[in-house]
């Protein structure tokens, strides 16, 4: 847990560099109380709240969009590990003819690599946007993006990759702590396919242990479903209970500072 947060803490220090010359210290701070702040809102987009409330009034714009572009990072990397499973893994869930498989495969493969070039140019987003009076507005808060080139968004992502190994090496353990019979590889991938279904279904933090248990169990096709269950639990427990209770004291002490 501690590894995870961190790595995201490292992220954060890193996405805030054209904004805020913050420690590291304080950076995990800021991500604890985001963890807080996200266990109320949905799919957890509160957590930009939480971390901006310890930047100066001045830069939370800035930081809220830098929180956007290191979520899309983490999301991205879902995506590709999560779309890797399912192409290795559809046909064990999904009862459908070569050709559609094939078609399923090519549409897998298709949006990975735009979404992949989407992140590489976020730079160009301030170039993409309709020339309205409310854009003329947000512009310059916009702009800062353009400091995110490909080696600092490529930084950024290595960092995702980092925090979802962790948080699978984490899952499998859980799992095998208790007593799930499945080969690691097998796990990890399904695993990976279990990310990748809840990341696309919009739940809050509290109910995200209902979702990600229930899909985890429909998943574990040939796994006891109460060991799922037990395993699901203990990462919730670990990665939003535990860091919601940092969270809440980070941001008191916080206030208290201020």
């Amino acid at each position: 847990m501690v590894f995870n947060w961190m790595i995201e803490a490292i992220k954060w220090k890193t996405l805030l560099k054209g904004i805020s010359n913050i420690t590291l210290m304080a950076a995990f701070r800021a991500i604890m109380s985001g963890v807080t702040v996200s266990i109320f809102t949905p799919n957890r987009i509160g957590e930009f709240a939480g971390r901006i409330f310890h930047l100066n009034p001045y830069n939370r714009i800035k930081g809220a969009l830098a929180s956007v572009t290191g979520s899309m990072s983490q999301l991205l990397v879902t995506i590709i590990i999560g779309s890797i499973s399912l192409f290795l893994l559809h046909d064990r869930y999904i009862n459908i003819s070569e050709g559609y498989s094939l078609l399923i495969n090519s549409i897998i493969f298709l949006l990975m690599i735009f979404l992949i070039w989407i992140y590489f140019n976020l730079s160009k987003v301030p170039v993409w946007l309709p020339k309205s009076a409310l854009v003329k507005k947000i512009i310059p808060y916009i702009n800062f993006i353009k400091t995110y080139n490909k080696v600092v968004m490529g930084n950024i992502l290595i960092l995702s990759f980092m925090r979802y190994a962790i948080f699978t090496i984490q899952y499998v353990l859980i799992l095998k702590i208790f007593t799930v019979d499945v080969p690691v590889i097998e796990m990890i991938q399904i695993i990976a396919l279990t990310y990748l279904v809840t990341a696309m279904i919009p739940s809050f933090a509290l109910s995200e242990l209902a979702l990600k248990g229930t899909v985890a169990m429909h998943l574990f096709t040939q796994s006891e479903p109460t060991s799922i269950l037990a395993a699901s639990v203990s990462i919730w427990i670990i990665n939003i209970v535990l860091p919601g209770i940092i969270g809440a004291f980070t941001t008191f002490y916080f206030k208290m500072k201020q």
